[in-house]
């Protein structure tokens, strides 16, 4: 980005807004909804992501702390500058300019005050976004893809959070900028090309190695990694698959295999088989001009009664809806 427009935009996202000169939020965290976690009142932020989009990207808020909290979306902080210090279920956490953050969902945490200097830019993602955007693009690419699967998964337990030092990272520094300036300065198709650089901030943190990762019990144990390599199979051959051949390929009974699935997801076999057919028919509906009709039998839906009601249920809208909101 040319150094004029990094200088707009750096006005532009310094200015203190009209809701950062609030000095009292109890109104606001009186209207939430709470839960409580391990005897402390926890705040549950949902949502603040648009129904129709797939994603949000805002400044956070200056000068205020924000409690305890709890979302229903995967949130990303990238610090654009300054530092900003969290405690994340807790562990304290120190983020310094250049870091960027991924919190799954469900995960409590609190985050201190902040100066005028401390600047943070929070993309906050639907669950639904990675089964269908990323459908392609992160299969097989090792911690942030298991990270985004145990995410999506609905599993009970949702207890993880990555921290990238990205400050010597020019690529990923150029993608937040460009997602910055569509946002601050949107024009036509200014929703896809932030899409798209969301895509490329994924794959470029891909290539970032100095990292923490956290989780109450150890990211690579032997439980997740099963997980992990029973789903992905059943990624890569659900058009195939049955549960008694997936079954057979890791030498389990389909009952210790249907068991299995339904306690690392809380869902059945035959459920995450349409969900994965349904990630794919949202992949084709966001990237292609093939016929509803035709993209659904392509993915494995022969009754097409069945596919419209099931796709309207999951994402309260028809699949012509969805295209149009996801092109």
């Amino acid at each position: 980005m040319e150094n004029s427009k990094i200088k707009l935009l750096n006005n532009s996202i310094n200015k203190i807004l009209k809701s950062e000169l609030v000095t009292d939020m109890r109104e606001y965290y009186a209207q939430l909804p709470t839960t409580i976690i391990e005897d402390q009142t926890v705040y549950i932020f949902d949502g603040l992501i648009p129904k129709e989009l797939n994603f949000k990207i805002a400044k956070h808020d200056r000068f205020l702390p924000v409690p305890t909290h709890i979302h229903t979306f995967i949130e990303l902080n990238y610090i654009y500058s300054g530092t900003c210090n969290q405690i994340i279920d807790g562990k304290k956490v120190q983020l310094h300019q250049g870091d960027l953050i991924i919190i799954d969902t469900e995960v409590p945490h609190s985050i201190a005050k902040t100066d005028v200097n401390d600047i943070i830019i929070n993309i906050l993602i639907r669950k639904e976004y990675f089964s269908s955007m990323f459908f392609e693009n992160l299969s097989n690419n090792g911690i942030i893809f298991d990270f985004l699967l145990n995410a999506i998964s609905y599993t009970t337990t949702h207890n993880q959070y990555i921290v990238f030092h990205t400050n010597k990272n020019n690529h990923l520094k150029e993608d937040i900028r460009q997602i910055l300036w569509e946002t601050y300065f949107p024009t036509v198709c200014s929703y896809p090309f932030i899409e798209n650089y969301l895509n490329l901030l994924f794959i470029d943190l891909l290539r970032v190695f100095e990292y923490d990762a956290h989780n109450n019990s150890s990211i690579k144990n032997h439980a997740f990694e099963q997980r992990i390599d029973v789903l992905r199979y059943i990624e890569d051959n659900f058009d195939t698959c049955t549960l008694k051949s997936v079954s057979s390929h890791f030498n389990y009974s389909p009952n210790y295999l249907s068991t299995f699935i339904r306690k690392s997801t809380g869902k059945t076999y035959s459920r995450l088989i349409r969900e994965y057919k349904m990630a794919k028919v949202c992949f084709y509906l966001a990237n292609t001009n093939t016929p509803v009709d035709e993209i659904a039998e392509k993915c494995g839906f022969s009754n097409l009664t069945f596919f419209y009601k099931k796709f309207n249920e999951i994402y309260e809208k028809s699949p012509k809806e969805y295209r149009a909101t996801n092109r």
